[in-house]
C-alpha cells in the first residue's frame, strides 16, 4: 500500500517537473489519468508535507514543485541543539551542534529509539513526557537542566510537532542554551 502511494506521488512529481509554472488539479488529473478527488487528496497530502506549493489565481489552485533546502543544511544553521523524532520516537535527524555537545556520532542517534540514546538517558521524565505531547500535536516549552559529560547545561527546551514528506507525524526537539541566550540579549 505504501509503495503504491510512493509511486503515485512520484508520478505527480514527474508531471510537475515538466510544467515548472504549475498545473491545476484538473490538468494534473487528466495527465495522470486519475479522478479529480484522488488527485486533490494526493496534492493536499503533498502540500502538507512540503513537496509541492500552491498559488491561487482566482478560483484556480495551481500546484508546482517546492523549492527546498536539505533539512540537514537548514538545521546546521542554528546554534540550538535540534533533534527530529518520528511518531515512534526514533531519531530521524539531528544537527551538528547537538552532536558536538553530546560528543556522539550521528550513527549513535539516527534510527535509534530516543530511550536507547545518550540524549534520551540524559533527559528528565518531565521532558520525556513533553516530547511525547509534542509528537501528539501539542507544542510545549520548559526549562531543562541536563548534565552532559560532566558539564551542567541549562536549556530552554521546545517541542514542535512536524509532518514528514510521507505524511507521518513527528516532533522536533529544540534545546537553546540559556547562557547563549543571555549573552545574545
Amino acid at each position: 500500500m505504501l509503495k503504491e502511494k510512493e509511486r503515485e506521488i512520484s508520478r505527480f512529481i514527474d508531471i510537475l517537473r515538466e510544467y515548472p509554472r504549475g498545473l491545476t488539479i484538473e490538468e494534473i488529473s487528466k495527465l495522470l489519468p486519475l479522478n479529480r478527488n484522488a488527485t486533490s487528496k494526493y496534492l493536499n497530502r503533498m502540500l502538507i508535507s512540503g513537496q509541492v506549493e500552491m498559488k491561487t489565481f482566482g478560483p484556480a489552485k495551481v500546484f508546482f514543485i517546492s523549492k527546498r533546502v536539505p533539512i540537514t543544511q537548514l538545521l546546521n544553521l542554528s546554534s540550538d541543539l535540534i533533534m527530529i523524532l518520528d511518531h515512534d520516537m526514533f531519531v530521524r535527524e539531528v544537527n551538528d551542534r547537538l552532536l558536538d555537545v553530546f560528543l556522539v556520532k550521528r550513527s549513535d542517534l539516527i534510527v535509534h529509539h530516543l530511550d536507547q540514546t545518550l540524549v534520551g538517558a540524559s533527559i528528565s521524565p518531565v521532558f520525556r513526557k513533553m516530547i511525547s505531547d509534542g509528537e501528539n500535536g501539542n507544542e510545549r516549552v520548559l526549562e531543562e537542566k541536563i548534565t552532559i559529560n560532566g558539564h551542567r547545561w541549562h536549556f530552554f527546551a521546545k517541542c514542535v510537532p512536524v509532518v514528514f514528506e510521507e505524511g507521518e507525524r513527528g516532533v522536533s526537539v529544540i534545546l537553546r542554551d540559556v547562557m547563549v541566550s543571555k549573552v545574545l540579549s
